[in-house]
C-alpha cells in the first residue's frame, strides 16, 4: 500500500511490481518473525534479536539464489550489508525504523547502486529521483500485540525518502515478558486405612 502523498514505486523503477513486493515481503516477515521466535529467550538480548534476524534474511536470498525459484530475484553481493536486484534494480535490506533511522549509513549508496546509477544517468540522461531503494523491517512497539512491518522507500540524493510503499499484511510475534508461568502444586490425596465400620459397608464378594 502506497501513502496518498507517494506514487508507487513501479512508477520509478518499473521491476518493482506490486504482486514482486507482497509476495517478498510476505516471506521475509515469515523469515524475521521465526528468527526473533528462536532468540526468545531469557538469555537474548536486543543485539542478539536483531543479528539473528538479520542473519537469517541474508540466507534467505542466498537460498533464493541457489534455488532460483522465485527468477525475478538476484543476489547481487554476498557482503554484510548485501545487495539484491528485483529484476534490475538494486535495494538492500535493513532492520530499522524507516521513518525515524538510526542506521542512516545504510542509507547511502554502496558502489553497485552507484554504478546502476550511473548506468541510468547515460541511458536516460537526467539524475534519477531515486538514488537508492531500502526494504526496511520494524517492529511495531505500540501495538498492543506487538507486530512486523514492511516498508520499501526509495531515497534521493540528499537521503530524503521519495516514496514510501507499505506491505499491508502485518507479521505477529510473541510478547516477550521475561516471566515464567507460575508452577501449580496439586496436593497429594492422603491414604487413609479403612476403618471395621467402613469395611463393614463394602460390598462382599461371592
Amino acid at each position: 500500500m502506497t501513502s496518498a502523498l507517494y506514487r508507487h514505486p513501479s512508477d520509478y523503477a518499473p521491476d518493482l511490481k506490486q504482486e514482486y513486493l507482497h509476495e517478498l515481503c510476505n516471506e521475509i516477515l515469515d523469515v524475521v518473525k521465526q528468527a526473533l521466535m528462536a532468540a526468545g529467550t531469557d538469555h537474548d538480548t536486543a543485539w542478539t534479536r536483531g543479528t539473528l534476524a538479520y542473519g537469517r534474511v541474508q540466507g534467505f536470498f542466498q537460498s533464493l539464489q541457489k534455488s532460483r525459484r522465485k527468477p525475478w530475484i538476484t543476489l547481487a553481493n554476498k557482503t554484510m550489508d548485501f545487495t539484491f536486484r528485483i529484476g534490475s534494480t538494486c535495494v538492500q535490506f535493513v532492520m530499522d525504523d524507516p521513518f525515524a533511522p538510526r542506521k542512516t549509513h545504510r542509507l547511502k549508496t554502496n558502489a553497485l547502486e552507484q554504478l546502476q546509477l550511473e548506468q541510468l544517468q547515460l541511458a536516460l540522461g537526467p539524475e534519477p529521483e531515486v538514488a537508492a531503494w531500502r526494504l526496511f523491517v520494524d517492529r511495531d512497539q505500540e501495538e498492543e500485540l506487538p507486530g512486523l512491518n514492511a516498508f520499501l522507500v526509495g531515497f534521493d540524493n540528499n537521503l530524503s525518502p521519495v516514496c514510501v510503499w507499505h506491505h499491508d499484511d502485518t507479521a505477529a510475534v510473541p510478547v516477550q515478558t521475561g516471566r515464567r508461568a507460575a508452577t501449580v502444586v496439586i496436593p497429594a490425596t492422603p491414604v487413609q486405612r479403612r476403618g471395621k465400620a467402613q469395611a463393614d459397608r463394602s460390598p462382599k464378594r461371592s
